[in-house]
């Protein structure tokens, strides 16, 4: 794969790393329709190990974090579908640590606080719980 052999030509060009890391994931996706789902989590963590130095090395980058998130989700959707539910929510929650302190810096940067919050059940009804919901003001 070119990416493979320009990721590994230049480790500290986070252009191909992160191309490398949604080149892997695309073969994920692939592999999960075709049922190879142990080939698909292989794949999953493979663009996982490459997304999470790369959210590590620019926290306030939006794209690098929402990336990490959705590799987190993805291993946690094979990890379910092969029933192994404990490490499913162990990558289910590392998603949502991942968009949850994403919106915050994104806030932050912004400017805005939130003004209340509440929980919603009627948000988090699809998922099994409750959602956070934040309500905001302009600073």
């Amino acid at each position: 794969m070119i990416s493979i052999r320009l990721a590994e030509q230049d480790p500290s060009n986070s252009g191909w790393q992160r191309d490398l890391s949604v080149s892997y994931e695309k073969v994920g996706d692939v592999l999960v329709v075709q049922g190879n789902l142990q080939e698909a989590l292989d794949a999953y963590q493979q663009s996982l190990k490459i997304a999470k130095p790369l959210a590590e090395q620019d926290p306030s980058n939006a794209e690098w974090q929402r990336n990490l998130s959705v590799s987190y989700e993805k291993v946690g959707d094979v990890l379910v579908a092969r029933s192994k539910l404990q490490e499913a929510l162990d990558a289910y929650q590392q998603s949502i640590v991942r968009n949850f302190n994403s919106v915050l810096r994104s806030l932050i940067q912004r400017r805005e606080r939130p003004v209340a919050t509440r929980s919603s059940p009627s948000c988090g009804r699809k998922h099994g719980g409750d959602s956070l919901v934040f309500v905001f003001a302009d600073a």
